[in-house]
């Protein structure tokens, strides 16, 4: 199964407020490897295995 990623819309029910506004590119990331550049919607994603586990950074540990 291939997929992609688009963020349409980033809105704050709260404030009330649209945070994707004109017309620039919405990608829910971008990154550029070595001059490879990858997009979230360019397609060809694929939906790995799920692992649930505890998260442990800058010394603090947070239990699932």
């Amino acid at each position: 199964m291939n997929g992609s990623i688009e963020m349409t819309s980033f809105y704050n029910k709260e404030a009330g407020k649209e945070y994707l506004t004109g017309s620039v590119s919405n990608y829910l990331f971008y990154y550029d490897y070595d001059g490879n550049e990858l997009y979230a919607d360019d397609g060809g994603w694929t939906l790995g295995t799920d692992t649930i586990s505890n998260i442990s950074l800058f010394g603090t540990a947070w239990a699932w």
